[in-house]
């Protein structure tokens, strides 16, 4: 084994190894919960929710059942006192309270809704803005400036590992050579 090879091994398991440390001691990304916040009432008589966060007898079960397979991201709940009736034969409605869940479908969000004091008769969940959409897909082109040589490569994102493969010329430009590449996606 020549001086040179010793030395690239070398740094290869140098490089190797500050990147698995890096793994290791790299923090989980998680995302914090959003501030609290307290109800506000507007010119048009709508209430802006107050925001916080659950108490752990509120955050263990929906109070509806949710779709298999859906993952519950947020919970609102709203009461709801209907105005008198006009008319005033008739006796006043009591207050209703409607329980929504915004739920996961995949790449997709649904809402979920019911009431403890009566029948959801309809419920319209508008989609105002697109989610934005997976790219688990990139391809590029590359270049050694040092050799001029140049090549492509083609990856994919797949859970947390990033699938790749390379493709280069040789040095003496006569042929090419490949690679695959794994990579962790954080």
């Amino acid at each position: 084994m020549s001086r040179a090879e010793l030395i690239l091994g070398t740094l290869v398991l140098m490089l190797l190894a500050m990147l698995t440390l890096c793994w290791a001691l790299w923090p989980t990304p998680h995302q914090a919960l959003p501030a609290s916040a307290a109800a506000v009432r507007q010119r048009d008589d709508s209430l802006v929710a107050e925001r916080r966060a659950p108490t752990a007898a509120e955050a263990a079960k929906a109070p509806h059942q949710l779709p298999r397979g859906m993952r519950e991201e947020r919970r609102v709940s709203a009461t709801i006192k209907p105005r008198p009736v006009a008319s005033g034969t008739e006796a006043d409605c009591p207050p209703t309270s409607v329980d929504l869940s915004l739920v996961r479908d995949g790449d997709a969000r649904r809402v979920v809704v019911s009431s403890p004091d009566g029948e959801v008769t309809s419920a319209t969940d508008l989609v105002l803005e697109a989610e934005p959409t997976a790219r688990p897909w990139a391809a590029g082109l590359s270049y050694d400036p040092i050799a001029r040589t140049s090549g492509a490569w083609l990856e994919r994102d797949v859970a947390r590992l990033r699938l790749g493969i390379e493709v280069n010329q040789t040095e003496d430009h006569a042929g090419l050579s490949g690679r695959l590449r794994v990579g962790w996606v954080f």
